[in-house]
């Protein structure tokens, strides 16, 4: 209550404690509908950790499936060097002897190096093995790190609905006391004036426009007794000492 006024009209406290409650159940409205937002920023440390874990594993996979294509074209210059020898027996001619000795050395010579290139791929397998483990490794600390962090921010937001709840509840009294009318032009000053409705006015100015006030009219705000509406910005004014 302002110092020096004794009462405050039921209508005006019952306005100013209204508009204290739909600011706050603003802002816990805002919070609330940011909770999706603030979990993803929680699980952008997770969801990086994951990335590079999927880019390694996909690294390790083609190299196994580049170690088993090597494997395989081994398996065939095995194969083909074995039929070659086979036939050794049948060759009747010196020419023919020759033709196929350069056959299976060509063979050998492939599978030569498709064995070296398959060690190079070992190699790299084996490297990158290591670099994935750690990568799961770093994966896992990261999804507890954010399974706790979520269930934090859950249960600080269960603590923002409960009492955006309460306040609700709240409201609905204070709602009682006001009447129709009136309680519309507030619910539509309060969209329109970035929920500032009820302004103070303090030296003479409103603090909702930081008009000055003319005489007559702060005359009759300084009671306190009745609704009076800024004549620049439409809110409704309350007296509020210079102390």
């Amino acid at each position: 209550m302002p110092s020096d006024q004794i009462a405050i009209s039921e209508e005006l406290k019952s306005l100013i404690e209204l508009q204290e409650i739909d600011t706050v159940i603003a802002d816990l409205a805002k919070q609330k509908k940011r909770l999706p937002e603030i979990i993803e920023e929680a699980k952008q440390s997770l969801s990086a950790s994951q990335a590079d874990l999927s880019n390694v594993k996909a690294l390790y996979d083609n190299l196994l499936k580049e170690k088993r294509d090597k494997e395989r074209a081994i398996d065939e210059e095995d194969v083909k060097i074995e039929k070659h020898k086979s036939k050794t027996s049948e060759i009747k001619t010196n020419e023919a002897y020759q033709a196929l000795l350069h056959e299976i050395e060509a063979a050998k010579k492939v599978k030569t190096e498709q064995e070296d290139a398959l060690l190079v791929v070992l190699e790299k397998a084996e490297e990158i093995k290591k670099e994935l483990t750690a990568k799961e490794q770093k994966a896992k600390e990261e999804e507890k790190k954010f399974s706790v962090e979520e269930s934090r921010i859950k249960a600080d937001f269960t603590k923002v609905e409960n009492e955006l709840n309460k306040l609700l509840k709240d409201r609905d009294e204070h709602c009682a006391r006001i009447g129709k009318d009136l309680l519309k032009r507030y619910t539509q000053l309060f969209e329109s004036k970035n929920g500032l409705v009820v302004a103070a006015v303090k030296n003479g100015n409103c603090l909702g426009c930081h008009m000055n006030i003319p005489p007559q009219t702060l005359t009759e705000v300084r009671k306190n007794s009745k609704i009076i509406q800024c004549f620049n910005c439409s809110r409704i004014l309350y007296w509020k000492d210079a102390s």
